[in-house]
């Protein structure tokens, strides 16, 4: 089982994913989980030497200037909600991804496929950022 730095490698991760690949600016710590406006969960479960599931959490505004800045697109107006949906998907798997190669770079994980999920996924681990729009929290739990 990984050890109790677990909550600053979701943070540390989750920063680095938005900001080189979503083109986002986490502001720092947040004091609530993603409670806000429409929010959108995913979760994905993973297996290997450790397995368990991870979650993410994003109010509805960010997931999409989220996306909006995933796609390049300069119009909200333009993205469907099954794009913002699909890349809050992506934002899940690719942050669950590399949380999981700093627990244990030497570790075979098995990354099921990313899920919308009907609430929160909440995990002994969990951390929130706050940005421009609201809030994203990151959980991982193991089983």
């Amino acid at each position: 089982m990984p050890d109790d730095n677990v909550p600053e490698l979701l943070a540390g991760a989750a920063c680095e994913v938005l900001e080189t690949m979503f083109f986002t600016c986490p502001l720092g710590d947040a004091e609530n989980g993603a409670a806000g406006e429409d929010p959108l969960h995913a979760r994905v479960a993973f297996k290997g030497k450790h397995s368990g599931i991870f979650g993410l959490s994003v109010d509805g505004p960010s997931a999409l200037a989220i996306t909006s800045n995933f796609l390049g697109s300069g119009d909200e107006g333009e993205i469907a909600p099954e794009q913002v949906e699909d890349v809050v998907c992506e934002l899940a798997n690719i942050i669950c991804g590399t949380v999981l190669s700093r627990i244990d770079s030497a570790a075979r994980f098995d990354i099921g496929h990313p899920e919308l999920a009907v609430s929160a996924v909440e995990g002994p681990y969990e951390r929130s950022l706050a940005l421009d729009d609201g809030t994203l929290t990151v959980s991982l739990g193991f089983e």
